[in-house]
This record gives structure tokens, sequence and C-alpha cells, in this order.
């Protein structure tokens, strides 16, 4: 019990340090995507990524994201190839550690589909409307002066939700992996 205290005791000083840093930024990157338990053999889909972020704290942060994320895959079936091409509105909500220029950071996020074809062919009606998952990784920060920070972001995205709603036998779950490079802006609440 008193380790259990001295623990929390630890993330409350932490946290109370934080309250004079606040972090807004955009960023952009390609990754790849794949659907897992897809019937046919795939290939990894090259996507794009891009969006905005709002951190708060310093040694531990929290970090909502508004972020357009394209998800999908390429499928080999027999006799032809198509591109599955899935676009969505992504919301993360992370909680990480900074370790000098290093971060650490984990979370759910939450998707709503926005399209969805099959080379060029709408098949929105073949998908959920709602992806959710967990989102994990970590970068570097990079000063370019006092307030302005340059940043590589590293991320893995793991859904946990079937998104197939064609009432089929197989449960389809996204997954990806994404680098971005991004600008911070750090709003400092000085006394």
């Amino acid at each position: 019990m008193k380790r259990i205290c001295i623990a929390v005791l630890f993330f409350i000083i932490l946290l109370s340090y934080n309250v004079f840093s606040q972090r807004v930024g955009i960023k952009a990157g390609y990754g790849l995507s794949d659907i897992e338990n897809a019937p046919t053999t795939n290939k990894d889909k090259p996507v794009f990524n891009a969006g905005v972020s709002f951190s708060y704290g310093m040694l531990t942060h929290v970090q909502a994201e508004l972020n357009y994320r394209q998800k999908g895959l390429t499928q080999k079936a027999h006799p032809s190839n198509y591109d599955l091409d899935l676009n969505y509105i992504n919301l993360p909500v992370l909680v990480g550690i900074d370790i000098f220029f290093l971060y650490l950071n984990a979370g759910p996020y939450l998707g709503i589909l926005t399209s969805a074809k099959a080379d060029g062919a709408d098949i929105k009606k073949n998908f959920k409307t709602k992806d959710w998952g967990i989102e994990y990784g970590g970068g570097v920060r990079l000063p370019v002066t006092s307030e302005l920070w340059f940043e590589l972001d590293g991320r893995i995205c793991q859904g946990m939700y079937n998104i197939d709603a064609t009432k089929s036998d197989n449960e389809l779950k996204n997954k990806s992996w994404s680098i971005s490079l991004g600008l911070i802006y750090t709003l400092s609440l000085r006394n």
C-alpha cells in the first residue's frame, strides 16, 4: 500500500509540474496499411496521413489529435488485383512521457469512415462507419527556436473493432504504421 501511495504522489507531482506547457502542431506523413483477416493474399498499401495536435504537459503529456488517415490494402486475388482505399478521420487521445528530446505515447483512437472505394467504385456500404483501436509509438522533437520544434513521429495503429458490415464470417480489422514529420509550437504560460 505504501508503494502505491508513493507512486500516486509521484504522478501527482509530475502532473502539477506540467500545468505551464501546451503545444500545438501540424504533421503529415507516409505509411503502410493492411487489413487483418482479409480472405485473400494481401500486400501492404502505401498510405498518407496528415493532422493537427494539441498537447498538454512537459515530462508527461496528454495529446489529442485530429487526423486524416488513409487505410486499406492491395489485394492479390485471382484473376484480378485491386486496391481497397478506406479514408478516415481519426481522433486519438494519447498519454505519453518525454525523455529529453525523445517521447513515447499510447492511447485509444476513434476513426470515422469518410469513404471506401475498390478500384474507384464506391463500396462504403460494405464497411462500418466507425473504427476504434490502439495507437502507440514515439519520436524525437528537435528545437528550431525556443518555441518552435521539428518532430519526427513513428506510430502503429491496431484496430480492435470489426469494420466489416457485410455479415460475413471474417472479422476485418485495420492495422497500419506511419512515419510523420511535423512542426510543434510551444505555448508557455509565463509569470
